[in-house]
């Protein structure tokens, strides 16, 4: 019993640490940070985007989205976060939950989404870093579309 309580101080301690990085996650983006951005990414980071190809792998394939994906914008690129759920172990953790992405883009449009997260997380060397990243939109079955209008 004893070992079962320090087990949930040390989950919930872990898991309020992947809350913080979520969170400073969020601040590198609103700034378009690229470098801010990587630094919460493991070198041999899988990401499953809604971007194209089907997978990237690896620091410098993600980097080139964020460095394709920044000047895109006029100003910030805001992230809102939804039904977040976090479930951390000593040294592995994940998280779930929606994402609200909104900003103007070059030329005046308004972006604002939301997708559906995964995102994995491994502990390396004292500090949580990001391994598997899968964000995604539903489908329309019928005609084959994304669909970037659902709202929660």
């Amino acid at each position: 019993m004893k070992n079962e309580k320090v087990m949930t101080a040390n989950n919930k301690k872990n898991e309020s640490e992947i809350r913080s990085l979520i969170e400073d996650w969020k601040k590198a983006l609103l700034s378009k940070d690229t470098d801010a951005i990587m630094s919460f990414y493991a070198p041999e980071v899988r990401l499953f985007d809604i971007i194209p190809p089907l997978e990237h792998k690896g620091q410098g394939a993600y980097r080139k989205i964020w460095e394709m994906c920044f000047p895109s914008f006029e100003g910030p690129i805001e992230c809102e976060t939804r039904n977040l759920s976090i479930t951390a172990g000593d040294d592995m953790a994940f998280s779930h939950g929606l994402y609200r992405f909104r900003g103007t883009m070059t030329g005046g449009k308004e972006m604002d989404m939301w997708a559906r997260g995964t995102v994995c997380y491994r502990k390396v060397d004292g500090k949580w870093r990001i391994t598997h990243d899968h964000h995604s939109v539903p489908v329309d079955m019928g005609t084959n579309q994304a669909m970037f209008d659902l709202r929660p």
